[in-house]
């Protein structure tokens, strides 16, 4: 753990690959990235926003909004459940998330 002006955080200091099954809503949600290295306008004055996957672990409450998982052929007005394989990279530090295979399938009226 890393403590910096009075925040604390952890520090992500080896490669890490773990396998998890995410429900993704049938609706997307607006995402604001939270970081200004995040933006896409040259100015960095005003983020993009994105249309994302609403997502969450299964057996876990808490929603989270994701912009790609690569593989993935998302489409609207559908429900799924899928495996992912959740790729942590240390340095620089990125995540990112592969289709493993998808669990269910339910379109949603």
């Amino acid at each position: 753990m890393i403590f910096k002006q009075g925040i604390l955080t952890l520090a992500i200091s080896a490669d890490k690959e773990e396998v998890m099954t995410l429900f993704v809503a049938s609706e997307t949600i607006k995402f604001i990235p939270r970081y200004r290295k995040e933006y896409e306008a040259e100015d960095e004055s005003a983020p993009n926003i994105y249309d994302a996957l609403r997502v969450k672990e299964v057996g876990k409450d808490s929603w989270m909004a994701l912009v790609d998982i690569e593989d993935f052929n998302y489409k609207f007005g559908w429900e799924y459940e899928i495996r992912v394989k959740k790729v942590t990279q240390a340095e620089p530090y990125s995540v990112k998330y592969v289709l493993l295979d998808i669990v269910s399938k339910k379109e949603k009226i």
